[in-house]
């Protein structure tokens, strides 16, 4: 187990640190008054000062990996984790042990290896990430990668002032904004949840009836803090009132139903016709009404556009794979709502009943929405959203931006210098090699050669370029081997999908089941009756070229009038392809 750092230990290099950049940047004249300035020991900073190495850095020849290749592996990981694609420590180590491979891949062959390095233990794991304060372990949430890809500030700042457009032209109140969505829940499942066991027993199972049946609600909310009776659709063929709890619990509500307990483009339309406009007539008083809604099937039929055109409701479609962090009712109340229902349906679990009835789950349900959609959750939906009050912040700050780490680059130059000091400063400034400027480090290295060759004492400039130009090199040579490390992950990846051939379908016939060696026995006998098959065909005729393919079709195109009924504005709209 990796030896926790005191936390007296990270102050005092943190205050040594800071009074070190303050003299660099001449702030203190003297090392005590920097000392002092910082409550830093002073014999530390002195010696820190005169070039003495830190105690991380002395630990240095101890650590598997030197201190640049950790930090090519510490940007390894900050890319993934803003890609989306957060490494496991198992990963983490496998290419700790790629970069150490590396390091001899001259020396060691297929035919002997001259150097071997023990494996790399579960506990170095922790000792790397407590060597580097931005890195943590989690338990990642998952979401779509497509909701990753596609949600970029462009798109999140252009839905947010297309809102905002739309209210200042039709001149629409904050109270006749609305917000739809479905939200789908399976009847005999909970949410894992912290729970009290006996330590004296083995097992840490918490058992459930598991998934019955599906269930979906559909949901609106009002930008003022109210909130419209759900549509709840139950699966059945038939409409039973068995499922139904008390009447007041459930006084306003509508219920449907349907083969697989989804929703459809008919329950959208009814939804729109019997909930949502009856309820939002009178406070809209005439005026203009906005829905915003995703882009379910069931909210862009013809019939519903056309009630909402008839009605003056507007309809404002989320950009695609953003809801998570633009819908008000995905961000404020679907997850305090199902976090709620599976608390209540646990004590149904309790008395170990093999399956919930849908009219005790949606007792669950009445309770558990009572609960959730309140007041303050759904301001605080429309508000994380960015939408009520105004604050595109709000949704922004979720989105990661791939930035490279770069490190500050403090050098201390004597007044007296007659060589450009920026030339070295800067032509090693990044952490990135995609971002390292070639054309000014080819410039540095020819002069660095040239002050070499000379017989003469380097320049400042030129001695504290050189072990920068080792770190970056070091640096870099494990980048390089991240690189091919997952270069050679994706090409084995695709050539092991080339090396599949092409399914065949074999009729079974009177057999039900088949061993693996009548699989292969019966797709022989097709490959033997296809080479038969081709043999009787004979050779085919060769391949026309294109040119001559190409002379024919226009030959023909221009013996050939089109006549066509359609109109010439649809016809503006059609895009011949050419090949």
């Amino acid at each position: 187990m990796a030896k926790k750092r005191s936390q007296k230990a990270v102050a005092t290099n943190q205050a040594v640190e800071a009074a070190l950049t303050d003299l660099r940047a001449k702030v203190y004249k003297t090392v005590n008054a920097a000392a002092k300035a910082h409550g830093a020991p002073e014999t530390t900073v002195r010696r820190r000062w005169k070039g003495g190495n830190s105690r991380a850095q002395g630990n240095e020849g101890r650590q598997l990996l030197s201190a640049n290749e950790e930090k090519a592996l510490v940007q390894w990981i900050h890319d993934s984790s803003a890609s989306g694609y957060p490494p496991r420590k198992r990963t983490v180590i496998e290419m700790a042990e790629e970069i150490r491979k590396q390091r001899v891949a001259q020396i060691n062959d297929a035919t002997i290896t001259l150097v071997n390095y023990p494996p790399i233990g579960i506990e170095w794991i922790t000792r790397f990430t407590k060597r580097h304060s931005t890195l943590q372990t989690l338990y990642a949430r998952q979401i779509d990668s497509s909701r990753v890809k596609e949600t970029t500030v462009e798109a999140i700042t252009r839905w947010l002032n297309t809102v905002q457009e739309i209210l200042r032209q039709y001149n629409i109140r904050q109270k006749d904004v609305y917000n739809i969505d479905e939200t789908g829940f399976a009847i005999g499942s909970t949410q894992a949840a912290c729970v009290l066991i006996d330590s004296r027993l083995r097992s840490k199972i918490q058992a459930q009836p598991g998934r019955q049946e599906w269930v979906t609600a559909i949901e609106c909310i009002c930008a003022d803090g109210t909130v419209i009776k759900p549509l709840v659709i139950f699966r059945g063929e038939q409409f039973s009132t068995d499922w139904l709890v008390p009447k007041d619990l459930t006084d306003g509500w509508h219920f449907s139903y349907s083969t697989r307990g989804w929703t459809s483009d008919i329950h959208g339309l009814e939804w729109l016709r019997r909930c949502f406009e009856p309820a939002t007539r009178e406070k809209a008083n005439g005026n203009y009404r906005l829905l915003m809604l995703d882009g379910h099937g069931s909210h862009e039929t013809a019939l519903f556009l056309g009630h909402c055109r008839l009605h003056k409701i507007l309809v404002l479609r989320l950009p695609p794979h953003t809801s998570h962090l633009l819908q008000p009712l995905d961000v404020g109340l679907f997850g305090p709502l199902k976090k709620i229902l599976s608390a209540k349906t646990d004590s149904l679990i309790q008395t170990t009943v093999s399956r919930i009835q849908k009219c005790e789950w949606l007792l669950a349900f009445v309770e558990a929405r009572k609960l959730a959609f309140k007041r303050s959750n759904i301001e605080g939906g429309w508000r994380g959203a960015g939408l009520f009050p105004f604050n595109p912040e709000k949704v922004l700050r979720h989105i990661e931006i791939m930035e490279p780490l770069t490190e500050p680059i403090s050098v201390q130059q004597p007044a007296d210098s007659t060589m450009d000091p920026n030339l070295f400063n800067n032509s090693l400034s990044t952490s990135s090699p995609s971002q390292l400027n070639i054309d000014s480090f080819r410039q540095t290295a020819s002069i660095l050669r040239a002050e070499v060759a000379q017989p003469k004492v380097l320049a400042t400039p030129v001695r504290r370029f050189i072990p920068r130009l080792t770190d970056t090199t070091e640096r870099l040579h494990a980048e390089n081997s991240i690189l091919k490390t997952r270069l050679k992950a994706a090409t084995d990846v695709l050539a092991a999908r080339k090396q599949r051939k092409r399914g065949k379908r074999i009729a079974l016939k009177d057999q039900l089941l088949l061993t693996t060696d009548e699989i292969y026995k019966a797709v022989e006998a097709l490959d033997e009756e296809a080479k038969k098959r081709r043999k009787k065909q004979g050779k085919r005729k060769p391949k026309q070229k294109i040119s001559e393919v190409m002379r024919e079709s226009e030959d023909v195109s221009n013996n050939v009038s089109i006549q066509s009924s359609l109109p010439a504005e649809i016809l503006d709209c059609v895009v011949v392809a050419q090949c």
